[in-house]
């Protein structure tokens, strides 16, 4: 399965802040996993957005870098829900078909 690292942010006397050093705008979610079967990894790099959420110019050049290095890079919005879902369960051998309810997994 994957493996998740996810920094959150928390309340200072400044507003919120995710306490990371480094250059702003790292990816929300970092997940890793070795595919079932198979001796290959691979490694996704996911910013989330809420609805009508915008990327900040920080986020736009982290993913313009990762991608030039070659890295699985997603940013999802609400509406990218099914994306999201194929990406996250491709090459997984459990079969989801009986969770499904009109073409989703419930």
């Amino acid at each position: 399965g994957w493996r998740w690292c996810h920094f959150r942010p928390a309340m200072s006397q400044k507003g919120w802040r995710t306490p990371l050093s480094g250059d702003k705008g790292l990816p929300d979610y970092i997940a890793t996993r070795r595919r079932e079967n198979e001796y290959r990894k691979e490694t996704l790099f996911i910013e989330i957005k809420g609805e009508g959420g915008r990327l900040t110019l920080e986020e736009k050049d982290w993913v313009a870098d990762l991608r030039a290095a070659g890295q699985s890079v997603h940013v999802w919005w609400p509406k990218d829900y099914q994306d999201a879902q194929e990406v996250l369960l491709a090459g997984c051998d459990f079969d989801f078909s009986h969770a499904k309810e009109n073409g989703r997994l419930l």
